[in-house]
């Protein structure tokens, strides 16, 4: 299995590879290199925040980097090897070991949360959760304030990826499933079925969309409206991670220390320029995506997961009673009032043109400077 870990910054800042013991760091919106430091070991895990990045080694060793300009900021050593990495936006971090999950962070002391055969984690929403899958086929979602499991479900089939949907559900890859589990980890809610052998695994920011690794050089990209796959990527080279970054762009990252950002939208990527030192490596890309999808399941998730026609409606539709066919009283004016503006506008023209018969008679009339004398 390759490990070459990638993790796109979700504001997209920066872009993260680990290829050996070599982290490299990317500019999230031109690739261009950032900077790039070595590690005693072979780094099986990586993120970023808002302000720094973070890697974990085989050994068992955490280091945190600033962000722009690769300063190291601190070093947890956790005393086991590590098989894996989740992190929350406050850089947070989950690291998975032959029988637990360790919380860990910048000065403050690693607690384990006992779970025998972990192989995926990630945090739910502002890390007030964690979802755990193992290599038995169970997944659970768990207070991390506690290490309590809220719930568990037994899929019967290894975990092999989890990720967290902003539409409130844990989105889990095992067997040849992807499986869509409540927020408290109680309950399977939907399935993707027979999608090929997913592993890794990542929601957009609005979780209308989920991408899949498929194989080693595959990705496929589905969506939430219709439940369907609408479009892939595929590499002639191996694959070590993907991550959404901002709106709809899905970071890829290769065996070699290589990234790719690929737009949603339009099918467009692009790839990272060379850090110094290294040599070009060549491989081929393939991108199809339903753009037309795209477009029409983020117009339905900014609605909250209902048909746009039924969300368009005059200001008038949330006041009327039931029943009522047209506006509701006062919106619309009824018989009554129009009568009433009737009757208004008739008594102003009556005024109106009293006032100007009467200038008109003093003028020409025996009151005004013609004296009397008419003009016919």
């Amino acid at each position: 299995m390759t490990v070459a870990p990638f993790a796109f910054e979700p504001n997209g800042a920066v872009m993260v590879l680990g290829d050996g013991p070599e982290l490299l760091v990317y500019q999230g919106d031109n690739d261009s290199p950032r900077w790039k430091v070595f590690t005693d070991g072979i780094i099986v895990g990586v993120g970023a925040t808002a302000d720094r990045v973070i890697g974990a080694d085989a050994d068992g060793k955490i280091i945190f980097w600033r962000i722009f300009d690769g300063q190291q900021l601190d070093e947890v050593r956790l005393g086991v090897p590590v098989d894996g990495l989740a992190i929350t936006a406050d850089g947070l971090c989950a690291a998975i070991t032959a029988d637990s999950v360790i919380l860990a962070g910048m000065r403050r002391e690693p607690v384990p949360l006992p779970a025998p055969g972990a192989s995926a984690v990630a945090f739910g929403p502002e890390g007030s959760s964690l979802g755990v899958g193992t290599s038995h086929g169970h997944f659970s979602a768990i207070d991390p304030t506690t290490g309590m499991a809220w719930g568990t479900v037994e899929l019967g089939l290894p975990v092999r990826g989890v990720a967290w949907s902003a539409l409130g559900q844990w989105v889990v890859a095992a067997g040849q499933s992807v499986f869509l589990i409540s927020g408290d980890g109680t309950e399977v809610v939907d399935t993707f079925d027979q999608i090929g052998e997913p592993s890794q695994i990542s929601c957009s920011a609005d979780g209308a969309f989920f991408a899949v690794l498929l194989g080693g050089a595959e990705v496929a990209i589905f969506e939430r409206q219709y439940k369907k796959r609408i479009g892939s990527i595929e590499f002639s080279e191996d694959i070590g991670g993907l991550q959404f970054g901002p709106g709809f762009f899905l970071g890829i990252g290769m065996e070699n220390g290589d990234a790719n950002r690929i737009d949603l939208m339009t099918g467009k990527y692009t790839r990272t320029e060379l850090h110094a030192g290294r040599g070009m490596n060549k491989w081929g890309i393939k991108v199809k995506i339903e753009a037309e999808s795209v477009r029409g399941t983020a117009a339905w998730a900014r609605v909250g997961g209902t048909p746009l026609a039924e969300r368009v409606k005059h200001k008038w539709e949330e006041k009327r009673a039931p029943g009522e066919i047209g506006p509701p009283g006062g919106d619309m004016p009824s018989c009554t009032s129009m009568l009433g503006v009737g009757c208004a506008l008739l008594l102003v023209i009556v005024v109106c043109g009293g006032c100007c018969g009467g200038g008109y008679y003093w003028y020409y009339g025996g009151l005004g400077p013609l004296g009397g004398y008419l003009p016919f």
